[in-house]
């Protein structure tokens, strides 16, 4: 274990370290700023680089192990290349002491819980089987057995190399980095304007709210995402308060990036857009607009322009209706009736701490932020900043409506919640002759440790840490109820074996050799659903070369495998509570098509 942990720990250090060499291009605006606020931006700017090499060695078709260590040895020598910046500060103040101190105790839980096995829905259906195939190939092709074929993914190559080098588990470390990142963010933010109490208590209702751990510590893209929004604004008003152009190409430039994440930074990108376009005198502002523009274009391109390479369609495979239907045309789920929508956006506080049915079973958001959502409307009829962050959220929260119902396409705006929230507390304290900043630190620090407490029950609830294939495997077992029989598959396939599953699109990494099967794509469940007998449904998976086929009970129904006429073509392997598991026998010796490969 003593092993695992320290293996783990060296992968979290050198990501540190490789991000923050690989922010050099930001030396020159960051001369002379704090030392917090030099690591978080210049770290940030890092992995906007990291990720457009990676692209380019992808596209290369160079994206190897040993180029990936190539290109982290480069970045940390970078990083030490670049340690007697100006506007790197070597003297810790016992302020900063304190607060490595705190960040430490906070991280412990958080980086242990980050080193469970991978197991949430979206990470194995998509997000992580497209890590492995562009670990595989050393590209980035189009792997149209997958939900999302492609996608902006510049969170998907940045975690190659630590797929690459340390295994699957590593990669959760990019959104624990991307998470502390935010917080030292918003924390620089308010230290620069001598109000270090507020600060803490930003970042303090950021890191308790358990949605914002339990994505810190696991494969969804969401953590990242953030970061870069968190980012961008705070650029953006650092250019705002001084007019230097090096700020406004830096908030562009993560604009971009939260794009090249995923689509809803499209959304992020456009509101400081029109930020900037309103902002200064009218024969400024279209310059200004114009230079985000292009500098966010140009950082997004890449991504934007392989997804028109092999789609057509910049939004793949959304906005069909504009740019043409393909087989994954995404299914969109019944629109809400106007009332309806306005009940789901009133009741949505309550909804995201004590009614996550409603939004997707995601783990709850920090009470005490939903809880000063009464004070932060007051306090924003009286202050600016607060009312632009309230009516930004207020609108995010009312476009969410017309989204699936997850809870995790709000995250992007807590922090920006964060630090209104902070702000309207500050002054409600004020205003009651409330000032003491040791009351403040003390009520920061004990809200600071929910998010440590929630991540210490959750490693407490998982049981051991999976540090060898046997732990993994029972780990597995707790965790997945259909690991019983995913076990069962790798036991009989071969590494080129490929396996159709039936509802349970979520396991498909799981599996050693290929498993397809989803709600759309060549290998959508109604196309073999819809088999009239056990003699068709064994032609069509012959198309797809699949030896094999896990039915999850719960979610399919196969009438025909259940019939005597089945026999002929299909064995039954296994069958429990949860699946069903059968062997093709018919038509197994035919030519594999090769349709399918890793």
């Amino acid at each position: 274990m003593i092993l695992f942990l320290l293996v783990h720990l060296a992968c979290l250090l050198v990501l540190v370290v490789a991000a923050y060499g690989a922010g050099a291009p930001a030396v020159r605006l960051l001369r002379g700023e704090p030392g917090l606020t030099v690591f978080a931006v210049r770290s940030a700017t890092g992995l906007t680089t990291l990720g457009l090499l990676l692209f380019g060695l992808g596209m290369a078709g160079l994206l190897t192990r040993t180029a990936s260590m190539v290109l982290a040895v480069a970045a940390c020598g970078a990083a030490l290349a670049f340690r007697d910046d100006p506007g790197f500060s070597p003297k810790w103040t016992r302020v900063d002491i304190i607060s490595i101190l705190v960040a430490v105790a906070v991280i412990v839980p958080v980086f242990i819980l980050a080193l469970s096995p991978p197991s949430e829905f979206d990470e194995t259906l998509y997000h992580l089987p497209t890590v492995e195939q562009f670990a595989r190939s050393g590209s980035l092709p189009f792997v149209q057995y997958l939900r999302a074929p492609v996608f902006p993914h510049l969170d998907e190559v940045l975690r190659v190399p630590l797929f690459l080098l340390a295994g699957d588990v590593s990669t959760h470390l990019l959104s624990l980095l991307a998470t502390l990142l935010s917080a030292c963010i918003v924390l620089a933010w308010f230290r620069e304007k001598a109000d270090e109490s507020t600060g803490w208590v930003t970042v303090a209702l950021l890191l308790s709210a358990p949605i914002v751990v339990h994505l810190a510590t696991n494969g969804y893209v969401e953590a990242l995402m953030t970061m870069f929004v968190t980012a961008g604004f705070y650029a953006f008003d650092r250019w705002r308060r001084t007019d230097a152009t090096g700020w406004l190409a830096a908030s562009a430039v993560f604009a971009g990036s939260a794009c090249s994440v995923k689509y809803l930074g499209l959304f992020w990108a456009g509101v400081l857009f029109l930020a900037v376009l309103v902002r200064k005198s009218a024969s400024s502002r279209l310059r200004n607009a114009i230079l985000f523009a292009i500098v966010a274009g140009i950082t997004l391109a890449p991504w934007y322009g392989r997804i028109v390479y092999f789609t057509g369609n910049p939004l793949f495979p959304f906005a069909a209706r504009i740019f043409g239907h393909s087989i994954w045309d995404v299914i969109a789920p019944a629109p809400m009736e106007p009332g309806e929508r306005l009940v789901a956006f009133v009741r949505l506080p309550w909804d995201l701490v004590f009614a996550r049915d409603r939004v997707g079973y995601q783990p709850p958001f920090s009470p005490a932020l939903v809880g000063l959502v009464p004070v932060l409307a007051i306090h924003a009829v009286r202050d600016r900043l607060t009312r632009q962050i309230f009516l930004l959220v207020a609108v995010w929260g009312l476009i969410w409506t017309f989204l699936p119902r997850d809870s995790r396409f709000l995250v992007a705006c807590v922090p920006l919640a964060c630090v209104a929230s902070a702000i309207a507390f500050r002054d409600l304290l004020r205003r009651l002759g409330i000032e003491r900043r040791g009351l403040v630190a003390l009520l920061a620090l004990a809200l600071l440790a929910l998010g440590p407490l929630y991540a210490a029950r959750r490693v407490y609830r998982n049981g051991p840490l999976a540090v060898d294939a046997r732990s993994r495997e029972a780990w597995l077992l707790r965790k997945v109820p259909e690991w019983e029989a995913i076990a069962l598959l790798n036991s009989k396939a071969e590494p080129d074996d490929v396996a159709w599953v039936c509802g349970g699109e979520d396991l498909v990494y799981h599996f050693r050799g290929e498993m397809v099967g989803d709600h759309h794509g060549p290998a959508r469940f109604s196309r073999f659903t819809s088999a009239p007998d056990p003699a068709e449904l064994n032609r069509r998976l012959a198309e797809i070369d699949a030896r094999f086929v896990l039915v999850r009970k719960r979610a399919c129904r196969i009438p025909v495998l259940g019939s005597d006429a089945a026999s002929p073509f299909f064995r039954l392997l296994h069958e429990d509570e949860m699946t069903l598991v059968y062997e093709r026998i018919a038509g197994g010796e035919d030519s594999r098509s090769s349709q399918v490969r890793r």
